[in-house]
């Protein structure tokens, strides 16, 4: 840093000068750390509903590829209660099916 200094760059100089003044400013440093807990917080939760959001997606992929065993089978005459046990569909489900 002071090589940078000393290299007389009034950019570099007063950029400095600004991050001593905030670091001696309590106020600023307190509006910077609520800052930093806010994207902290807006971060966790983006991601939190990026994963509640995938396990949605999976649930019901799921369930797409369960109906469609049902009624493949319900197409090959199984019993209904049979579907509704190897595919974990419920009874009215299947019976709901075309």
């Amino acid at each position: 840093m002071k090589v940078l200094l000393q290299g007389g760059d009034a950019a570099v100089n007063e950029a400095y000068n600004l991050y001593l003044r905030f670091n001696q400013d309590e106020e600023l440093r307190q509006l910077e750390e609520a800052r930093q807990q806010y994207l902290h917080d807006y971060n966790t939760e983006i991601n939190h509903a990026k994963r509640e959001g995938e396990a949605i997606g999976e649930a019901r992929g799921e369930e797409k590829k369960a109906i469609a065993v049902a009624k493949n089978l319900k197409a090959k005459g199984y019993p209904a209660s049979d579907i509704a046990e190897v595919t974990g569909l419920s009874l009215a489900q299947v019976k709901r099916l075309s």
